[in-house]
């Protein structure tokens, strides 16, 4: 029964990301054609890349389950990955009172590992900060310490209900009734296929909210 579940999820994810393409391609065109902005549009572009990452994640779980999720590592440059993500992410949230930004502590950070699957964590964490912070900003560093890598994303949201803390990476766990609970189980057992560690908590810091999502990577030798 669940592989038959599992089958479903995988071809569903396939049919969904047919239509998708072409539809976030035309958005993408139409936007750069009108120079003022379209709200509708934004809002087409925005739900089109929604389904797309909902896509992603949908295959990636029953890659997980069936453990035949693949990790091709490769060398990048990690600031450079994130800083392009936030790009997209920024565009989309800029009528929001709502900014992120990075802070990288070097100008360069090499990693070996598999750019789309690391791509895909910063996806997922930054969707996650955005969808529980209304106003604000979402801090995001990336630093070398000692023999690994760290980034953490921080939000200015309400912060983790302590009760969520132990199953917060678990598969269908969701801090919001509206989530599928995929997006940080992924993050999870990606940072893990590559040897890394990842956890949340809540700021400590006087005055400040939010919580605060850290993932480590090997530094590259």
């Amino acid at each position: 029964m669940k592989r038959r579940g599992d089958e479903f999820l995988n071809v569903a994810a396939h049919e969904l990301r047919t239509p998708i393409l072409p539809i976030l391609a035309n958005a993408e065109l139409l936007r750069d054609k009108i120079k003022t902005g379209s709200r509708e549009l934004d809002t087409i572009f925005r739900n089109a890349v929604r389904l797309q990452q909902l896509s992603e994640n949908i295959l990636s779980a029953t890659k997980i389950d069936s453990n035949s999720l693949t990790i091709q590592k490769e060398e990048f440059d990690l600031n450079t990955l994130i800083g392009q993500i936030i790009e997209d992410e920024q565009h989309a949230i800029e009528k929001r009172n709502l900014r992120i930004v990075f802070v990288p502590q070097t100008s360069n950070l090499p990693v070996l590992a598999d750019e789309s699957r690391i791509g895909q964590v910063i996806v997922n964490l930054l969707d996650n900060a955005i969808k529980f912070t209304q106003e604000g900003q979402i801090l995001v560093t990336s630093e070398m310490m000692k023999e690994e890598i760290v980034v953490r994303v921080h939000d200015d949201g309400p912060g983790i209900d302590p009760q969520i803390f132990p199953v917060l990476f678990s598969k269908f766990a969701s801090r919001s009734p509206s989530g599928t609970g995929l997006g940080l189980f992924i993050c999870k057992k990606i940072i893990e296929a590559h040897g890394g560690t990842i956890h949340a908590r809540n700021s400590s810091a006087p005055g400040k909210s939010g919580a605060i999502f850290t993932f480590t990577l090997p530094a590259l030798r």
